[in-house]
C-alpha cells in the first residue's frame, strides 16, 4: 500500500502520514526498520492501547488536523490467522 502512495505522490500537495506498524507503534514514513512478521490482531491492538503513550512518542504528530484517511489491510491472510 506504501509503495502505491509513493508512487502516486505530488510533491506539491504531501500530506503529512503516519504509519500504525503492529510492532512499532506509530512511524514516520522515512522511518527504517527491520522485516517483521506480526499482525494487527485485536489481541495485539489492545495490547498497544494498554501502553498507547509508548506508541504515540516515536514520530512527530502534526500540530494542526484537517481531514484524516484512514487505510488498512485485513488480517483474514493466512500470514495473520491464529497458530
Amino acid at each position: 500500500m506504501y509503495r502505491s502512495y509513493r508512487a502516486h505522490l505530488r510533491s506539491d500537495a504531501a500530506p503529512h502520514v503516519l504509519i500504525l506498524s503492529a510492532r512499532h507503534g506509530f512511524l514516520d514514513p522515512h522511518t527504517a526498520i527491520a522485516p517483521y512478521d506480526e499482525c494487527m490482531t485485536p489481541q495485539r491492538a489492545e495490547q498497544m492501547l494498554a501502553d498507547l503513550p509508548a506508541y504515540l512518542q516515536r514520530t512527530a504528530w502534526p500540530l494542526r488536523v484537517g481531514k484524516v484517511m484512514l487505510a488498512g489491510g485485513s488480517n483474514i491472510a493466512a500470514s495473520c490467522a491464529p497458530r
